[in-house]
């Protein structure tokens, strides 16, 4: 039997295609849940793309979301 992930590190498995695909779970925004997804070749791969974006987020450096409209990114000026 397989041991339970750490704390944070989210869901990893593999697709048909034999992609790895990492999520981790954000929380709640406006009732629903926001999660990211990362892929990889292999496993590790995929974990260490979320390790990454973790520190990331730990520093304050959130990475944009795919669906950011203009609206949202703010006046440049």
């Amino acid at each position: 039997m397989a041991g339970r992930r750490i704390k944070g590190e989210g869901s990893v498995y593999q697709t048909k295609d034999g992609k790895w695909v990492a999520s981790v779970d954000l929380g709640w925004v406006n009732g629903k849940r926001k999660r990211r997804t990362f892929q990889g070749a292999t496993q590790a791969e995929a974990l260490r793309k979320v390790r990454e974006f973790q520190a990331h987020k730990s520093r304050g450096l959130m990475l944009a979301s795919e669906n950011l409209t203009v609206g949202e990114c703010g006046d440049p000026n």
